[in-house]
């Protein structure tokens, strides 16, 4: 039995799955095995996927009918064979030494181990880096970190290593579809774990690319229900649990940060209807963002304020266009 899964969802992936699993079978750490799950692509990555099968013998693939990323991965979670269990998106790419480095970190304590990582575009120019001192927390504290907003490697499934018994057994009931899953996933994977330890290595072995394909370009209702979903679970995290520290008591001005950002992509896909169905929901579930904390910070206050301009601008695009 390999020691480690890798489960990669793919959907339209046959342009760039081939290098993501390049990059996974070169690893310098080879004991693991590969599940490709194919969500219903309309291109030909199942060809690739298959292709890839045929020449090494730790790759399965799996199909099944498009139902998103995250029940691709727990189809994926569900026929894997090995205790540890690691997300690769199929348009990413991994640096040799990215499961060495985790895999050598991980102790008997453990329940996660958090990689940085590198996000370069589509022409493969560095965009930014998110890297880390190494460290080991407690997963109430890896719980504050991602109640409070921090970016830093909370968020992504993809840069990190898990305990599969503990996610088979997890609740994700009532979870989003289309927008903050991962979020979703980790915090309530870490709520099972409390008492636990979270393990950060210096490494940026991961290398998330940012694809054209990848931005938001429109938005369904869905999605926008979505983020209050996620809004609301955080609540529920920030509520419930003990060890939540300084990182996430302004939770709610880290809500509103990420209101107003999520607005701005939606303005900038100049979807009329998504900019009023957005502004209905965070009127509706204003409790969860703090507006007067917004005047404090320099940064937010600025934010505000170009939230503000959008707004205006927004209503008349949307008027000129009905």
């Amino acid at each position: 039995m390999p020691a480690l899964s890798v489960v990669i969802p793919c959907y339209n992936a046959e342009k760039t799955l081939h290098n993501t699993l390049q990059s996974v079978l070169l690893q310098d750490y080879q004991d693991f095995e590969v599940i490709c799950v194919d969500d219903g692509s309309s291109d030909n990555t199942l060809d690739v996927a298959h292709n890839a099968a045929r020449l090494d013998g730790r790759i399965k693939v799996l199909t099944q009918e498009n139902q998103g990323a995250l029940a691709a991965r727990l189809t994926g979670v569900r026929i894997a064979t090995a205790d540890l269990l690691t997300f690769v998106d199929a348009d990413d790419e991994l640096e040799q030494n990215h499961f060495s480095t985790m895999i050598n970190a991980f102790s008997s304590e453990a329940v996660m181990v958090v990689s940085g990582y590198a996000q370069f575009d589509g022409d493969g120019n560095l965009i930014s880096q998110i890297c880390f001192a190494s460290k080991v927390l407690g997963s109430g504290e890896a719980l504050s970190l991602l109640v409070g907003g921090w970016r830093g490697g909370m968020y992504p499934l993809w840069n990190k290593i898990y305990r599969r018994k503990l996610v088979l057994e997890i609740d994700l009931s009532g979870s989003p579809e289309f927008l903050a899953e991962d979020q979703f996933f980790n915090g309530r994977y870490l709520l099972h774990s409390q008492g636990a330890k979270v393990v950060f290595v210096d490494n940026l072995g991961y290398r998330y690319i940012e694809r054209e394909n990848s931005l938001i370009t429109g938005y369904k209702h869905q999605q926008i229900s979505d983020f209050f979903i996620w809004l609301r679970e955080r609540e529920v995290w920030a509520s419930i649990s003990s060890d939540l520290g300084a990182e996430s008591r302004d939770y709610r001005i880290v809500n509103l940060d990420e209101a107003l950002n999520f607005y701005g992509k939606i303005w900038r896909s100049a979807e009329c209807k998504g900019l009023r169905a957005f502004e209905s929901s965070l009127w509706s579930h204003r409790h969860l963002v703090s507006w007067s904390a917004a005047f404090r910070s320099p940064y937010r206050f600025a934010r505000l304020i170009s939230f503000g301009l959008r707004w205006v601008r927004s209503r008349w695009i949307c008027r000129n266009r009905t």
